[in-house]
Protein backbone atom coordinates (compact mmCIF):
# COMPACT_ATOMS: atom_id res chain seq x y z
CA UNK A 1 0.00 0.00 0.00
CA UNK A 2 1.34 3.48 -0.77
CA UNK A 3 2.11 5.81 2.11
CA UNK A 4 -1.01 7.61 3.35
CA UNK A 5 0.25 9.39 6.49
CA UNK A 6 1.04 13.08 5.98
CA UNK A 7 3.85 13.21 8.52
CA UNK A 8 5.67 10.32 6.83
CA UNK A 9 5.58 11.90 3.36
CA UNK A 10 7.96 14.32 1.73
CA UNK A 11 6.80 17.74 0.61
CA UNK A 12 7.20 16.57 -3.00
CA UNK A 13 4.91 13.57 -2.46
CA UNK A 14 2.27 15.78 -0.82
CA UNK A 15 2.48 18.26 -3.68
CA UNK A 16 1.94 15.43 -6.19
CA UNK A 17 -1.12 14.23 -4.27
CA UNK A 18 -2.48 17.78 -4.11
CA UNK A 19 -2.17 17.95 -7.91
CA UNK A 20 -4.40 14.84 -8.01
CA UNK A 21 -6.98 16.57 -5.76
CA UNK A 22 -6.42 13.93 -3.09
CA UNK A 23 -8.69 14.49 -0.09
CA UNK A 24 -7.06 14.98 3.30
CA UNK A 25 -8.67 13.16 6.21
CA UNK A 26 -8.22 14.98 9.53
CA UNK A 27 -8.62 12.88 12.69
CA UNK A 28 -10.15 14.97 15.50
CA UNK A 29 -10.48 13.69 19.07
CA UNK A 30 -10.00 15.24 22.49
CA UNK A 31 -7.42 14.19 25.04
CA UNK A 32 -9.45 13.87 28.23
CA UNK A 33 -10.40 11.44 30.95
CA UNK A 34 -12.83 8.66 30.16
CA UNK A 35 -13.07 7.08 33.57
CA UNK A 36 -10.53 4.87 35.32
CA UNK A 37 -10.73 2.07 32.73
CA UNK A 38 -9.68 3.91 29.52
CA UNK A 39 -6.62 5.91 28.47
CA UNK A 40 -6.96 9.68 28.08
CA UNK A 41 -6.19 9.49 24.36
CA UNK A 42 -9.04 7.17 23.38
CA UNK A 43 -10.87 9.79 21.26
CA UNK A 44 -7.63 10.55 19.41
CA UNK A 45 -6.79 6.86 18.95
CA UNK A 46 -10.23 6.02 17.57
CA UNK A 47 -10.49 8.99 15.20
CA UNK A 48 -7.00 8.34 13.81
CA UNK A 49 -7.78 4.66 13.27
CA UNK A 50 -11.09 5.47 11.56
CA UNK A 51 -9.27 7.80 9.15
CA UNK A 52 -6.55 5.21 8.46
CA UNK A 53 -9.17 2.55 7.71
CA UNK A 54 -11.17 4.88 5.46
CA UNK A 55 -7.96 5.78 3.63
CA UNK A 56 -7.15 2.09 3.18
CA UNK A 57 -10.52 1.54 1.51
CA UNK A 58 -9.93 4.52 -0.78
CA UNK A 59 -6.45 3.30 -1.75
CA UNK A 60 -7.88 -0.16 -2.52
CA UNK A 61 -10.28 1.59 -4.90
CA UNK A 62 -7.35 3.34 -6.60
CA UNK A 63 -8.17 6.75 -5.11
CA UNK A 64 -5.45 9.07 -3.75
CA UNK A 65 -5.80 10.14 -0.11
CA UNK A 66 -3.76 11.56 2.75
CA UNK A 67 -4.34 11.20 6.51
CA UNK A 68 -3.25 14.33 8.38
CA UNK A 69 -1.80 14.30 11.89
CA UNK A 70 -4.49 14.32 14.59
CA UNK A 71 -6.05 17.40 16.08
CA UNK A 72 -6.07 16.09 19.65
CA UNK A 73 -6.98 19.12 21.75
CA UNK A 74 -10.36 20.75 21.95
CA UNK A 75 -12.71 22.41 24.42
CA UNK A 76 -13.02 19.97 27.30
CA UNK A 77 -13.24 22.28 30.29
CA UNK A 78 -15.86 20.03 31.90
CA UNK A 79 -13.22 17.25 32.23
CA UNK A 80 -10.38 19.30 33.78
CA UNK A 81 -11.24 18.55 37.41
CA UNK A 82 -10.99 14.82 36.71
CA UNK A 83 -7.36 15.07 35.50
CA UNK A 84 -5.49 14.10 32.35
CA UNK A 85 -7.22 16.62 30.10
CA UNK A 86 -5.84 19.06 27.54
CA UNK A 87 -8.20 21.96 26.82
CA UNK A 88 -8.28 25.52 25.63
CA UNK A 89 -7.39 28.26 28.10
CA UNK A 90 -10.37 29.70 29.87
CA UNK A 91 -10.56 32.84 32.00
Amino acid sequence: MPEILWDRMTARALKELAAQDAPVLLPVGSTEQHGPHLPTGIDDFLSAEACRRAAGIMVAQGRPVVVAPSLWCGPADHHVELGGTFTRHRR
